[in-house]
């Protein structure tokens, strides 16, 4: 991802963000006691979240977003895609104000996948890394 998109972010939040060799890495905020390590791939199309209870010091949830491979999108466009996947993510993560964990039966209810929930404006939702077009407002055709 180019520095000058990572300065934008760091900026636009008033964030730390670390450069190292591989990657960027920034803390969010606390949310009550829930914190945000973000991880964000200097070359490589993807960024990780981890959510840490630091009351407990324990890792509650971790996710991740790539880019790569899906369609035939020319890279400078999937970098922008990411670019806007993480301002979304931030700003979202800043405005909520409690953050919990749930399990999700899925297959026919016979496994069971961990997921994350962020309260935003007194309403819960599921902690999504982008945000999730409504298919009559895609511009997609079927």
């Amino acid at each position: 991802m180019k520095d000058e998109l990572i300065t934008n972010i760091a900026k636009k939040f008033n964030l730390e963000i670390k450069k190292t060799r591989d990657a960027y890495y920034a803390t969010l905020p606390n949310c009550k006691n829930i914190s945000c390590d973000i991880a964000i791939g200097r070359d490589a199309l993807e960024w990780y979240i981890t959510l840490i209870d630091t009351q407990i010091k324990k890792n509650i949830f971790k996710d991740w977003m790539d880019y790569l491979g899906y369609d035939k999108s020319p890279e400078e466009k999937l970098i922008n895609i990411k670019y806007n996947d993480l301002l979304y993510f931030i700003e979202n993560w800043l405005k909520a104000t409690e953050i919990k964990t749930d399990y999700e039966k899925y297959f026919f209810k016979l496994l069971k996948r961990k997921i994350c929930y962020w309260k935003i404006n007194n309403k819960w939702q599921e902690l999504t890394m982008c945000k999730i077009q409504n298919k009559k407002n895609s511009n997609r055709s079927n």
